[in-house]
């Protein structure tokens, strides 16, 4: 692991043509692979790799190294990264643009989670994969109608592991601010995820939900760990910008809190949205007897 975090890191960098021309004369020489690469688990040669040619020997190598960080992409669709710092970014993110197109705007200020979930939104997981924010399309406010429904906000869960993901992380968008300002995607998920952690509260909450995953054991080193990760990093232009704007209508309608504590007081289980309703129909006919009596 320590050896996958050394080549990851963006100062350590070299150009990947350049390891491409090592490889395509180790290629040519038919030498057995040095033992600084690793071997796939299939024990590959350069002989056997001869029908695939050194490109996408290279590519296969260098993705069994990294598969930690491979969620699931396929080795044909990568290209020629610039190096591997911009592979392991092709690997956490998504292909297109697909969950929101880039504003001119960098993302809004949105209300931390724990006030967001008072307002009834929900915090879902993906499956694992690249780093993506989402809104349900089955829950999104349409008509102003968001006093009566919930919103589901699904993110992909964040696993935190000790150094390891702090370096990666922050190589990664260290990337980004220099080589894809206008395509920050990495940036984008943590200053939201920035935002949505201001207590130990919403660590608590987004832990529970499943939307971040602590293997610190400490949820004050894990508050702490999402604040460094932000340090230093410009508020580029968003692809949650519309997502931050929704979050923040959401929060903001008058009806949606009051609506959201009903259903968690008063209906937040089968037994007691049963004594919610048997208790209302109780009291009508209360307030109807005393009526018809007072009345008589």
């Amino acid at each position: 692991m320590a050896e996958e975090q050394d080549l990851i890191l963006f100062e350590n960098q070299l150009p990947y043509f350049l390891l491409q021309e090592l490889y395509q004369e180790l290629y040519q020489k038919k030498h057995d692979l040095p033992c600084s690469w690793p071997t796939p688990s299939n024990d590959h040669s350069i002989e056997t790799d001869k029908a695939k040619g050194p490109h996408d020997a290279l590519i296969e190598l260098t993705c069994e190294f990294f598969k930690d960080y491979k969620k699931g992409k396929p080795v044909e669709n990568i290209g020629t990264p610039k190096h591997f710092t911009d592979l392991v970014r092709h690997f956490q993110c998504p292909d297109k643009a697909k969950d929101g197109k880039h504003n001119s705007t960098p993302v809004q200020n949105i209300y931390a989670a724990k006030k967001l979930r008072a307002s009834g939104v929900k915090f879902r997981p993906l499956k694992d994969g690249p780093f993506i924010i989402k809104i349900d399309e089955a829950t999104k406010c349409k008509f102003n109608l968001a006093c009566v429904r919930n919103m589901d906000l699904k993110l992909t869960p964040f696993g935190v592991k000790e150094d390891e993901t702090e370096c990666v992380v922050q190589n990664i968008m260290a990337l980004e601010q220099f080589l894809y300002p206008d395509k920050p995607y990495i940036c984008n998920y943590f200053l939201l995820m920035d935002q949505l952690v201001d207590t130990l509260d919403e660590v608590d909450l987004l832990v529970e939900n499943k939307v971040i995953i602590n293997m610190l054991g400490s949820k004050n080193a894990l508050a702490k760990l999402v604040d460094r990760l932000c340090e230093q990093i410009m508020d580029d232009p968003s692809c949650y910008f519309g997502i931050s704007d929704q979050l923040n209508k959401h929060y903001e309608n008058f009806w949606n809190c009051h609506v959201a504590t009903l259903k968690r007081v008063y209906f937040k289980d089968l037994w007691t949205g049963s004594s919610t309703v048997l208790g209302v129909f109780v009291l009508l006919f209360s307030v109807s007897g005393t009526t018809k009596y007072l009345m008589s």
